[in-house]
């Protein structure tokens, strides 16, 4: 398991992140979906483009290995911020005109 902060980092910040691994990793192997890489257990990483990226930890302790992915969004900080949501499951209901 791992995590970063700032949770929703701007391009061009700097974004750290922490192994949460269970078990002792004796080393590390990020992937930061964007053609960049650490071995470091908790990396200091800038994105440059803005978007949804796929960041992998691969961790081992000499005789297993296991993988974890999740998406980080940068944010370009010209952007104006935009309001979303989804729910599941669909209302069986119409809201009233």
């Amino acid at each position: 398991a791992f995590d970063w902060f700032p949770i929703a980092p701007d391009t061009g910040e700097p974004v750290t992140f922490f192994d949460r691994s269970s078990g002792e990793p004796i080393s590390w192997s990020w992937d930061f979906g964007n053609g960049e890489v650490s071995t470091e257990p908790n990396p200091v990483h800038i994105f440059s483009e803005p978007g949804s990226h796929a960041v992998s930890l691969w961790i081992s302790d000499g005789e297993s290995t296991d993988r974890i992915t999740a998406l980080v969004g940068v944010v370009d900080p010209g952007e104006p911020p935009r309001a979303s949501f989804s729910w599941s499951p669909a209302p069986r209901w119409s809201p009233m005109p």
